[in-house]
């Protein structure tokens, strides 16, 4: 028996939209259960997992952009790359959302989860730009 993992596929936009704020939510809430002391998260096993699902807020709401901007559903982008170019053919050089998703990336992909960054300006920097994609693609304030 093979089991395959399929991409999340939803009907319209806004359930990528829908989806993208619980991811976020979901982070923020992780994100409580790490102690702090001298501004350095103590446990870094949930800021991975929160800066991991915020990471991924930020992919849902793209995929919903993209998605709202004609892309066929198995056509959306699957690396880091087809997201980029995926940008620069359907966001019409939003200067805000491509360097927030750039900072989202490296921070809270690269710092945050692989990473394991502890200092919780670092990260809270990641969840901010974050905020920035989704906030700026759903046009809702979370």
């Amino acid at each position: 028996m093979t089991n395959k993992l399929k991409k999340i596929k939803f009907k319209t936009p806004k359930e990528y939209y829908n989806e993208a704020i619980r991811y976020y939510k979901n982070a923020k809430e992780k994100l409580k259960e790490a102690p702090v002391e001298y501004n350095r998260y103590q446990d870094l096993k949930p800021v991975r997992e929160a800066c991991g699902t915020c990471y991924l807020a930020v992919l849902l709401a793209l995929d919903g952009y993209f998605f709202q901007r004609g892309v066929k559903q198995d056509k959306l982008p699957t690396s880091t790359k087809e997201v980029w170019d995926y940008l620069d053919k359907y966001l019409v050089h939003n200067g805000i959302i491509e360097n927030a998703f750039q900072n989202a990336y490296e921070i809270l992909h690269v710092w945050g989860y692989y990473r394991g960054a502890g200092n919780i300006h670092v990260v809270k920097a990641g969840f901010e730009n974050a905020k920035i994609v989704i906030d700026t693609i759903t046009k809702n304030k979370i």
